[in-house]
């Protein structure tokens, strides 16, 4: 028998187990614990067969919507529709707390969320990543700060990436960065592209990395455009709010997905 409930932080060793099981890697039990400790608090769904956790389907609760953050199947319970129990639950609840939710999707996924729960595609986003210049560069006048005092729990005290905090006081430039796999990842910035890549170049040859990356819904003229990922909203309480309103708070914030 199945049984369908929210997942507790007491259980974060069964949401690792079936990430294992998923994805044949650890995540680790830490980062799960660091999901549970977002200030605006975390909803999360799952299926129980027994005391075995099979899927699991979470939320991240911003000031003023919902981010879908992790949906994982046990491969032995595929295609039995636990990801749609799921999240017709959460979308449930949800719709008590927020006005919209929002989620990043892949070539893979997208249909999903498109035809079977009707999300609104509100726009396409596009990932660069443009291979670094690797002629010598003088280091930027810059502060590379840690994340002590700064605003955004998600990067200061992550417990798997490394974020890099900038701020260029001759500019008045501040971006954050992130340092993953084979590149530097623009995550956020104000206003000057441009200026966030001058910089992330010099930080990826810090690193040895091969690329800098950003995502922009607008196009570019850069080289190296990888496949489109696409940014879904399903609004929960039309009445209460409208698509200029979501835009407004939302646009270009690259960084929820890239950090979970």
């Amino acid at each position: 028998m199945m049984e369908l409930r929210a997942v507790g932080e007491h259980e974060v060793d069964l949401i690792e187990q079936l990430f294992q099981d998923t994805y044949n890697r650890e995540q680790g039990i830490g980062y799960w614990r660091w999901c549970f400790a977002n200030p605006y608090s975390y909803i999360t769904s799952g299926i129980f067969h027994g005391n075995r956790l099979v899927a699991y389907h979470s939320f991240l609760l911003t000031e003023n919507s919902g981010c879908s953050v992790s949906v994982m199947t046990h491969p032995d319970y595929r295609k039995q529709g636990l990801f749609m129990r799921t999240s017709v639950d959460l979308l449930e609840r949800i719709s008590h707390l927020r006005d919209y939710v929002f989620l990043f999707a892949n070539e893979m996924i997208r249909p999903i969320h498109r035809d079977k729960e009707h999300y609104i595609e509100v726009y396409q986003i596009k990932e660069y990543r443009i291979p670094i210049d690797k002629k010598s560069i003088e280091a930027p006048k810059s502060n590379y700060v840690e994340f002590t005092g700064y605003d955004i729990w998600r990067y200061r005290t992550h417990p798997i990436v490394k974020y890099i905090y900038h701020y260029d006081k001759e500019y008045q430039h501040k971006a954050i960065f992130s340092l993953y796999e084979d590149r530097v990842q623009i995550v956020d910035f104000n206003d000057d592209l441009q200026r966030a890549i001058v910089i992330g170049n010099y930080i990826a040859l810090a690193h040895k990395k091969t690329y800098i990356s950003f995502w922009s819904e607008v196009s570019w003229d850069y080289d190296y455009v990888l496949i489109p990922t696409w940014k879904h909203y399903k609004i929960l309480n039309p009445l209460n709010i409208g698509m200029d309103e979501i835009m407004k708070n939302d646009r270009n914030r690259m960084g929820m997905s890239d950090v979970f």
